[in-house]
């Protein structure tokens, strides 16, 4: 049953949410920016905690045995061995967080680099909203090496990477 509202939960399209945030938070870049927080915030935070649970048991009984408290078990042992996967779901959600931002700039924007495309287009000014649409895939691109390279950098030695 839990394997079916997940998997029903994730069906669900986050831009329908779009017009709450325009309601709490208005039509100006704040609820775009909100927007694009709360929809990179689920894929960071799931990779956070797979990432954190995939931990070797061992590395914690061990750390428990040396007399590791809390935070340091935190500091010392999970975060390291889980960075990895932290990193990727870094990764993931600025990519999906920057798309969204610009996707809501489109659907409800008033300024913003969507909002300009959707207007150029609109003004039939095509060269100029294809320059800002190659813009914005630049954009896209130099983050994800970005984060590509620091993901790399974090990379378990010897993994598949």
């Amino acid at each position: 049953r839990r394997v079916l509202f997940r998997s029903g939960v994730f069906a669900v399209p986050i831009i329908i949410f779009l017009p709450i945030f325009l309601l709490f938070f208005g039509i100006g870049p704040s609820s775009k920016i909100a927007f694009g927080a709360t929809y990179a915030f689920f894929p960071i935070v799931l990779n956070t905690i797979g990432g954190i649970s995939q931990v070797d048991p061992r590395y914690v009984r061990v750390a428990h045995a040396m007399g590791a408290d809390d935070w340091k078990m935190f500091r010392r042992v999970l975060l390291p061995a889980a960075l990895p996967v932290i990193v990727t779901g870094l990764r993931i959600g600025c990519i999906i967080g920057f798309l969204s931002i610009i996707g809501s700039e489109m659907i409800a924007g008033l300024e913003g680099l969507g909002s300009q495309i959707v207007r150029l287009g609109e003004g039939m000014n095509i060269a100029e909203m294809f320059a800002y649409i190659a813009f914005v895939i630049i954009f896209a691109i130099a983050l994800n090496l970005a984060l590509t390279s620091l993901e790399r950098r974090f990379a378990i030695p010897g993994s598949a990477r």
